[in-house]
């Protein structure tokens, strides 16, 4: 799982804020979802799913879901599901105030 994020952030050359974001996101859906369980090596496809969405709430010029496909190997039609599920156990909810940032980044 390490060196897969390691080459999606080498590929991507990603903001230090977005990652910060994406992690935010996966803690929250693991808070209100403490009981979801993913298969083996549904951790990658997590971590590339909250970077796209972190990107896309951060950033006006974001990478294409293809581009996301090109980088991370997953079929196109796989990151489209896994993003929209991914939005609904989170209630479409990607609103981070700063209250919340810090707190969480304190913690």
């Amino acid at each position: 799982f390490s060196r897969f994020c390691e080459e999606i952030l080498k590929a991507t050359s990603l903001a230090f804020s977005v990652l910060l974001l994406a992690l935010k996101f996966i803690h929250r859906l693991k808070t209100r979802h403490p009981l979801l369980k993913g298969a083996e090596g549904s951790e990658c496809r997590l971590m590339v799913c909250s970077l796209m969405l972190a990107m896309k709430v951060l950033l006006d010029n974001t990478y294409t879901n293809r581009t996301w496909n090109k980088v991370s190997k997953i079929p196109i039609e796989e990151l489209n599901v896994m993003e929209i599920e991914f939005l609904l156990q989170l209630n479409f909810d990607l609103y981070v105030d700063e209250d919340e940032y810090f707190s969480w980044i304190h913690q």
